[in-house]
């Protein structure tokens, strides 16, 4: 079982603890990832996620900490609500980020504007922004549009066919209507698997099951969901009425973590499996670390002793 979970959930969070809702300073966020790094959850960690604007506060930060080791950074770019902006915002924030002393800049993500969507020049958009940057991988944002089930199939291709981006899916907020339906979120789900598009999930996403929360006064969804919705999909490529199925799920009774597989009904995955359907879910964004772990640990999955 433990051995199951860890395969499934291996360097899974970027912490976003300079995010709401816990919206950190630099001068605490900083110390928090660095210290998870070295605890019990540092196999579970994956990077460390800030804004383009505020590369420098952690580089000095680091810099006054006397910190040199590794600190894997995910830059998140201001994006825009026109494709104008969109583009002189991008390339403002890869230049801060070129001007950033942290060593490794391994991520790039920021939001797509909807008028974008159902464009033909988002290819070319798309292609644009990777000539910007240097080494860093590229997740772009996909919002769901009016159009949203004709638009993001079509924008998952479209960035698919250009070979030089990943996607990404806004899961929650802080509020109820920042949340996509499980509908929209399978949707996001089945076409990623079927383009073999790699893709990020941020926020709302900090409990492990969907269920409906008093701090959001609605359904979040889960990140359990999230991921064993992808691992099923990217290994039997099922129906979009299965990934619904496994997205909406509320009894954490289902995900069964049992003798190195991984069990949803009638769909079991050993660890092969699990590992290769992490090509297509590559991470999540949390501004907490201490929440999933607590509420697995309430469930019977202690990520703390996986070491």
């Amino acid at each position: 079982m433990v051995e199951t979970l860890r395969y499934l959930l291996r360097n899974s969070i970027d912490y976003a603890g300079l995010f709401p809702p816990a919206e950190l300073p630099v001068s605490a966020a900083v110390p928090n990832y660095l210290k998870y790094r070295s605890g019990p959850e540092a196999w579970f960690l994956g990077r460390f996620v800030c804004p383009a604007a505020r590369l420098a506060e952690v580089d000095s930060a680091l810099y006054r900490m006397g910190y040199g080791d590794l600190f894997p950074v995910c830059v998140i770019g201001r994006g825009g609500q026109t494709t104008v902006d969109f583009l002189a915002n991008t390339m403002a924030d890869v230049v801060a980020a070129r001007r950033s002393g942290i060593p490794v800049l391994e991520d790039f993500e920021a939001s797509l504007p909807k008028d974008l969507l159902g464009s033909s020049d988002l290819g070319a958009v798309v292609r644009r922004v990777d000539q910007y940057l240097e080494e860093q991988e590229l997740y772009l944002e996909i919002p769901f549009s009016d159009n949203w089930k004709v638009d993001v199939p079509k924008a998952i291709e479209t960035i698919k066919k250009t070979g030089v981006s990943n996607a990404k899916i806004r899961t929650g907020g802080l509020v109820a209507s920042s949340f996509p339906t499980v509908e929209q979120t399978s949707l996001f789900i089945y076409e990623c698997a079927k383009a073999k598009l790699p893709f990020k999930a941020t926020a709302g996403l900090h409990h492990p099951v969907r269920a409906y929360r008093e701090e959001t006064k609605c359904e979040m969804h889960g990140f359990l969901n999230v991921f064993v919705a992808s691992a099923v999909a990217a290994t039997f490529a099922p129906s979009l009425s299965v990934i619904e199925e496994i997205v909406g799920q509320q009894d954490s009774g289902a995900f069964q973590f049992v003798q190195q597989r991984l069990r949803y009904g009638t769909f079991h995955l050993n660890t092969e499996k699990i590992v290769k359907s992490r090509e297509l879910i590559r991470g999540f964004g949390s501004c907490s670390v201490a929440d999933p772990i607590e509420d697995l640990d309430a469930l019977g999955h202690s990520l703390r002793r996986m070491g």
